[in-house]
């Protein structure tokens, strides 16, 4: 019997190549007890989500192959196909054209047998509908999590830290970089001299004084829309939209230096 074996590990879930790594182990020992399958290809497939895969090209490939062999080798049904709705269940009838198998460690699947194809219809689909509530809870938590003030992942502001409950930014010991920075702009000096003197990037500096952190209204993004999150505040709001009016006028100013460089 000839075989592909197809590895796949998803962007839904984070996967990581190790997941590629787990399944070749899991595979392999698998194959040490089936010495009648002869491996002709091994196809892996690296942080590509099991609803979008039908676009991938791996598969593609894969499918092209089907004419070829008697089966394909997948760790799990879902790593074959974990759709997003029931039109993408579709690939599957590649498998049912050409009476080629689909091999688990656990059961091979025949899709031309009734029961069969019942069985991994059902139970790739249940993995499409699981996938789909499992992002949904997530959303819903992280959108609950952002109107409670929670901060999600990411670094923080130079010159903060988050309190023990996640909910507001406070000063730690860098605030002092802070107030030199906005101290060395109100004077006049450049970003990148500010910056050089603070060992901190001039797009950096630049970030610092656009942060609305500073006033303390830090924001962050979900679902296409703003959250304003809490933090100590190192100025007033008037104080900040001076500051803004400053970095814009010095951003003007060096866009058009660099426009008239250019032009000479």
């Amino acid at each position: 019997m000839k075989a592909i074996v197809y590895r796949r590990v998803s962007s839904d879930d984070n996967e990581t190549k190790k997941g590629l790594i787990d399944q070749k182990q899991y595979i392999e020992g698998f194959l040490k007890h089936r010495t009648d399958i002869q491996l002709i290809e091994d196809i892996e497939v690296d942080g590509v989500s099991g609803a979008e895969i039908e676009n991938n090209t791996k598969l593609q490939q894969l499918l092209n192959k089907l004419p070829t062999v008697d089966g394909v080798i997948v760790s799990e049904l879902d790593r074959l196909v974990r759709p997003k709705d029931f039109g993408s269940l579709t690939m599957l009838r590649h498998f049912e054209i050409h009476n080629t198998l689909i091999i688990t460690p656990g059961k091979t699947y025949d899709l031309n047998d009734d029961d069969d194809w019942f069985t991994v219809y059902m139970l790739v689909g249940v993995a499409g509908r699981e996938r789909a509530m499992i992002s949904k809870r997530t959303s819903r938590g992280r959108l609950r999590a952002v109107n409670e003030g929670v901060k999600l992942g990411g670094r923080n502001p130079i010159g903060y830290v988050r309190d023990k409950n996640k909910v507001m930014f406070v000063f730690n010991e860098n605030k002092h970089i802070l107030e030199q920075v906005i101290k060395m702009v109100k004077q006049g000096q450049s970003f990148r001299s500010v910056g050089i003197k603070l060992n901190i990037s001039h797009v950096g500096i630049v970030g610092i004084c656009k942060n609305p952190v500073l006033y303390g209204k830090p924001t962050a993004s979900m679902d296409g829309k703003t959250y304003e999150l809490k933090s100590e505040p190192l100025m007033t709001k008037d104080e900040f939209d001076l500051l803004q009016r400053i970095v814009m006028k010095r951003k003007y100013i060096l866009a058009g230096h660099i426009t008239n460089m250019k032009t000479c």
